[in-house]
């Protein structure tokens, strides 16, 4: 069975934002561009509806003006690599029923980068550690890495946050506990006696104590980012139209393109999960490709399909062709009974008055 999908949408360690990208090369800052003020930030912060308590400090301060004003070149490739992932996130997020802005922890955890590696080994766009990848049922293996598939890693990033969520009640400590850890947010309520994120904060470790403003930052941007004049770096077209297709026999990335003339880049690109390029036959396993390849992989690669789509769009054509020539007889008839009509009508001659 095939399932076909559309994409449109938008590494580093959790720790620091852009810390695995060239800093000299990338980022830059442009001085026509005016700095936000205080005030500015606040007002727009007060405006935001969120499940996330939101709190204007330094390191929201810190961080949105890195996002809008010292770094606009990455922060520009990172709202256009929302444009790819953002859609797969809601339609998780919109299912369950959960807050919306519990994407923007994908954000601060990978800069919305699949192959995203911190030093610790997490990896993906949710940054799984192995353990916890594998407690969550993605599978990652000498040849799969699940933690890296946007889908299956996103479902398993929902049912952890919907996990921390009941057992503190509480989206602000589920993100911040996404983090720390449920045990250091345990650890931090005993020792504050408060459930407030704001008045335990000092009682977690710094890393956590700067997350949750980190996504408060990140939602800044992502609502407001057209109030700076930024521009998001607009995906491929061949990253943004895709297909998924089940997968029933060993396929190889580089064959797969080279028959189907998809360069190399682009394919793993969109199936970052095959760490040696290899897709198995045996399991649950997909691939995907730009939309406009789908025909050629069926021509090549499933018999079978290919000519049972060949047959449909033979019958489409059949019926277009009879519903169109039931169409040109009725009008041919509808023309000969008008002609026939009026021809039948015999003039009418006015007496020449003298």
């Amino acid at each position: 069975m095939m399932v076909v999908f559309c994409v449109l949408m938008l590494g580093f360690t959790p720790t620091t934002v852009f810390a695995s990208v060239n800093v000299a090369a990338e980022f830059h800052l442009d001085i026509k561009v005016q700095k936000p003020t205080d005030a500015d930030i606040s007002n727009r912060l007060e405006n935001l509806q969120s499940a996330i308590s939101i709190k204007y400090t330094s390191e929201v301060r810190t961080r949105v003006l890195q996002y809008t004003y010292y770094h606009r070149k990455a922060t520009e490739d990172l709202i256009g690599r929302a444009m790819l992932y953002f859609p797969l996130f809601d339609e998780e997020i919109s299912k369950r029923n959960l807050p919306s802005e519990l994407k923007n922890v994908a954000v601060i955890e990978s800069l919305l980068k699949p192959s995203a590696t911190s030093r610790v080994g997490a990896a993906g766009l949710w940054q799984f550690i192995k353990s916890t990848g594998k407690m969550q049922g993605l599978e990652i293996s000498e040849l799969i890495d699940e933690r890296r598939d946007p889908k299956k890693s996103t479902a398993a990033a929902m049912d952890y946050l919907e996990h921390l969520y009941e057992q503190f009640g509480d989206w602000t400590l589920a993100v911040a506990a996404y983090n720390a850890g449920p045990g250091n947010i345990r650890k931090a309520i005993r020792r504050s006696g408060s459930k407030d994120f704001w008045k335990m904060s000092k009682y977690l470790p710094k890393e956590t104590q700067a997350y949750v403003p980190r996504v408060i930052a990140s939602l800044y941007l992502m609502n407001y980012y057209h109030e700076h004049g930024l521009q998001p770096k607009v995906p491929d077209e061949l990253l943004q139209s895709t297909v998924e297709i089940d997968v029933n026999k060993d396929l190889k990335i580089n064959d797969l393109s080279e028959s189907l003339n998809i360069h190399i880049d682009v394919l793993k690109r969109l199936n970052p999960s095959y760490k040696k390029g290899l897709i198995p036959a045996k399991g649950d396993y997909t691939l995907i490709i730009p939309s406009n390849r789908m025909h050629d992989y069926l021509r090549l690669y499933d018999k079978v399909s290919f000519d049972a789509m060949v047959e449909r769009r033979k019958e489409r054509e059949r019926r277009e062709l009879a519903e169109s020539r039931d169409s040109i007889m009725a009008l041919t008839k509808l023309t000969s009974n008008y002609l026939a009509k009026v021809t039948s009508i015999r003039p009418r001659v006015l007496p020449i008055k003298s």
